[in-house]
């Protein structure tokens, strides 16, 4: 097991998520930035992943 043992699944799960929500998210923000046509594909981007 890469993780240690105290940590349940869940918990490595939501670290892991919360980990990649951060990167889409600093992704969707500058994707916003430097394309405003679409703000909604952000939203849905984000919502997805």
């Amino acid at each position: 097991m890469p993780f240690a043992p105290s940590l349940t699944a869940s918990q490595v799960r939501e670290r892991r998520n919360s980990a990649h929500f951060a990167v889409s998210f600093a992704r969707a923000r500058s994707y916003g930035s430097t394309n405003r046509r679409k703000p909604g594909l952000v939203v849905v981007f984000k919502l997805a992943h």
